[in-house]
């Protein structure tokens, strides 16, 4: 059985969309921007495509070193989230741990209604084990909670204590 979520970007061939469903797959993270300056050409249309056979999409922003702020006001802006819409930060070897918690702060501070989801694989678990950073709770998931990313209980997490009020914050090796 293929992973409930897959990752895509424009050096991915056009799926067939409702193939893909047909599969168990119920959601695509794909990458919306990268650093200051590129936005993926093909986000809009998959976006629309993928949104048209019922699967979920979320957009994702490949971390780079350096001006987070206008990194996150960059992604923001191409990928124009809803109120309450979950988007991910792709976490990867080039940019620091302090980098990504600045991120994540400050996607926090302006955008409070938002679900964030750092999308990582093993530098991010060998960097934080489960650590807290300021009013940031960094929660590492076990690969089966991993599985169920798409459907995360934050409210329940935020209930218990493990993430603050009103960030929305999930980590997940996926």
């Amino acid at each position: 059985m293929p992973s409930p979520v897959i990752d895509l970007g424009h050096h991915n061939a056009t799926p067939g969309w409702n193939a893909i469903k047909a599969s168990g797959v119920v959601g695509i993270i794909h990458k919306v921007t990268e650093g200051r300056s590129y936005v993926d050409p093909t986000y809009s249309q998959r976006a629309h495509d993928a949104d048209a056979v019922g699967l979920l999409f979320l957009p994702h922003h490949f971390l780079h070193p350096g001006s987070i702020s206008s990194q996150m006001d960059w992604f923001l802006a191409h990928s124009s989230p809803p109120s309450g819409g979950r988007i991910v930060t792709d976490y990867e070897t080039d940019a620091t741990l302090d980098e990504l918690c600045d991120a994540v702060e400050y996607l926090c501070d302006i955008r409070p209604d938002l679900q964030i989801t750092v999308y990582s694989g093993h530098t991010i678990k060998n960097q934080l084990g489960d650590t807290i950073r300021g009013n940031v709770r960094m929660d590492m998931s076990t690969d089966k909670e991993a599985q169920r990313a798409i459907e995360h209980d934050v409210p329940e997490k935020q209930a218990r204590g493990m993430l603050p009020d009103p960030c929305n914050v999930s980590f997940h090796r996926l």
